[in-house]
């Protein structure tokens, strides 16, 4: 009786340091974590993986107008992402992620004629009507909240440092570019560099 609980035991003095050194997240499980909390517009909640903890460029959208909030938040609330398998070389990792969202300069091709005619038969209408920001507003918010909007997929690379035992994404301005250009459905590559 006395070995197999000695066995048992030493096993377990073993196994526990290995198993704690594992608790820290994985760089995929940082870059997931992440992009909850900006589907959810959490700014605090993305800070925490981010290193440094600087999400300065990100603003909550409580503090914007609540229309652009709205849409906004409809815009966030279709995206869906997919992670690809991690390449790690020692302390710096790279995710691959699979974004993907309103196809934006496609949404807006199709809405801007319906804008411009409602924004015509706004101008002649006697009783004046929705402004015609309003009405672009609306229409827009009816395009994005559509079941059959179109969809686009963009690969965005995250990159990651080992920081104290924690995996965070390093906040490089060519990852905001490509975040923000995945998040849009591509719609900065309509204008260039």
């Amino acid at each position: 009786m006395k070995r197999p609980t000695r066995f048992i035991i030493a096993m377990v003095v073993l196994l526990v340091p290995l198993t704690l050194t594992g608790c820290g997240m994985s760089p995929d499980k940082t870059v997931a974590k992440f992009l909850d909390a900006f589907k959810a517009a959490d700014s605090k909640g993305m800070s925490k993986y981010v290193l440094g903890g600087n999400t300065s460029n990100l603003e909550d959208f409580d503090d914007q107008d609540p229309e652009a909030a709205e849409v906004a938040l409809s815009v966030l609330s279709k995206l869906t992402y997919s992670i690809q398998k991690p390449a790690i070389d020692g302390k710096t990792a790279t995710v691959p992620v699979n974004i993907t969202s309103i196809d934006m300069p496609r949404l807006m091709a199709n809405l801007l004629p319906q804008m411009f005619g409602a924004a015509l038969a706004s101008a002649f209408s006697e009783d004046g009507g929705e402004s015609v920001e309003e009405l672009s507003m609306r229409l827009t918010l009816n395009a994005i909240n559509d079941p059959n909007v179109p969809m686009t997929t963009t690969r965005v690379h995250f990159p990651l440092t080992k920081e104290r035992g924690k995996w965070l994404i390093m906040p490089e301005d060519e990852l905001g570019v490509s975040l923000s250009n995945a998040v849009t459905g591509n719609f900065a590559d309509l204008f260039g560099d």
